[in-house]
């Protein structure tokens, strides 16, 4: 009988994690599962952490949903940039107040999607 002299790999523990899903009120269940089919469209279980996506895009996502109310703030009156904005939280969603499953995508309207990047044209939950 040979053995393998292959080394072994040693056992590590992990000593960092990564937070991959935040489980709102209303939606645990002692199986994953039935938490993913809540979140995810079938066959699909990753969640991206996009970081393109710009502050503008969640400003707009914001204030279609009735959210938060912003004011945005030009350094000088002649200028075109927005220096700074305010805002105020006028309703805080969640997840049971979406119509419709959390994955499922929502187009911009046309008003706003002139402000957006081409790329950008949806959202969801």
């Amino acid at each position: 009988m040979k053995t393998s002299s292959k080394p072994k790999s040693k056992y590590f523990i992990k000593n960092s994690f990564q937070n991959v899903l935040t489980v709102e009120d209303g939606f645990y269940h002692p199986d994953p599962l039935v938490i993913a089919i809540n979140f995810f469209p079938l066959g699909w279980y990753f969640k991206p952490w996009d970081t393109i996506k710009t502050h503008a895009y969640y400003m707009v996502i914001l204030e279609i949903m009735g959210s938060v109310k912003f004011k945005d703030f030009n350094l000088k009156q002649h200028h075109t940039e927005v220096a700074y904005s305010t805002g105020i939280v006028q309703d805080v969603l969640h997840p049971t107040d979406w119509k419709q499953p959390l994955h499922h995508e929502i187009h911009f309207h046309i008003s706003f999607q002139t402000k957006l990047h081409k790329y950008f044209q949806t959202y969801s939950y």
